[in-house]
């Protein structure tokens, strides 16, 4: 999965894997004061990235919500995590979309049959733990 853009008056979170949230102005700057590690240059694409696969391999999610969506990074959700990620996305009626603009939740779907199916399935493909 490539990078979450970081999204202009977005609201911005690094999520922990027991679902507190984090709230960050950049997620690289906060990423790097948790991981010790210096803020690579704004330049340095390649330690944004190692900066980012650090956090995503810790167990973190990276979060960016603005009008139309609750955007995330990730490469497990626990369930804490999602759940969280779902009191966000129905405070604000929006859907939650990994960064490949895949519907991961979206209000009031649970209230079909169908869409329950499909919710199961989204979450043993997602890797809950």
């Amino acid at each position: 999965m490539s990078a979450l853009q970081e999204i202009l008056g977005a609201v911005n979170y690094w999520l922990d894997s027991r679902g507190t949230a984090h709230a960050v102005a950049d997620h690289v700057t906060w990423a790097s004061r948790y991981l010790r590690v210096p803020d690579p240059s704004p330049m340095d694409e390649a330690g944004h990235q190692r900066i980012r696969r650090a956090m995503l391999d810790r167990g973190f999610v990276r979060v960016a919500i603005d009008s139309s969506r609750v955007g995330i990074d990730y490469v497990q959700i626990r369930n804490a995590q999602l759940d969280w990620l779902r009191e966000q996305a129905d405070a604000r009626n929006i859907p939650v979309k990994d960064d490949d603009g895949n519907v991961i939740y979206r209000p009031g779907a649970e209230e079909s049959v169908a869409a329950k199916v499909v919710s199961v399935l989204l979450e043993e493909n997602l890797r809950i733990a």
